[in-house]
């Protein structure tokens, strides 16, 4: 740990999903720089895309202002890249979408860097293992930034593209300034 107990990550709180649409911290608290989520046992009611999204202060950020570059591979050998261009509606946490069999399930984490932070574009990094909708072991990992704004990140929403989250345990971790 560094001088005066920063470093290190601290967990700040928990959600248990139950057929919920979205999983969301809305409390990123100033003690705090970075916040990570790590999210285990997640099972989806429909196979889908997995989504990552932002309040920046006014609500999720729903319009085309994340940019995203990810890379993965599945277990049938296939490689696949994927980026936003232009700008996407969301970071999205895979490239095929997850599977919703009940014994398929997935994990995945989050960080979002220097959240208060009013002077720079937001950069985010993600990593994901799943059961892809053709029952294959997937694996990736991608970077983003908000792009609309460089103000403060007050939220992390977590969505699936359809469907709902039918379990998954979710954790909240924060790194602290100082």
């Amino acid at each position: 740990a560094e001088a005066g107990g920063g470093g290190a990550w601290t967990q700040i709180s928990s959600q248990t999903a139950s057929a919920d649409a979205t999983i969301d911290f809305t409390t990123l608290s100033a003690d705090y720089r970075d916040f990570k989520v790590i999210a285990s046992g997640i099972n989806v009611s429909a196979a889908g895309d997995m989504w990552f999204r932002v309040d920046a202060g006014s609500g999720f950020v729903t319009s085309s202002d994340y940019v995203f570059a990810i890379t993965g591979h599945d277990s049938g050998g296939v490689a696949s890249n994927n980026g936003s261009g232009a700008g996407a509606l969301n970071f999205t946490l895979c490239y095929h979408g997850w599977d919703e069999a009940a014994a398929y399930n997935g994990a995945m984490q989050v960080t979002v860097y220097d959240v208060h932070n009013t002077t720079n574009y937001k950069l985010m990094h993600g990593e994901y293992d799943y059961w892809d909708n053709v029952h294959e072991i997937t694996c990736g990992v991608g970077s983003c930034s908000m792009k609309a704004a460089t103000t403060a990140i007050t939220g992390l929403r977590f969505q699936p593209a359809t469907g709902n989250f039918a379990t998954g345990e979710f954790t909240l971790y924060g790194r602290k300034i100082t």
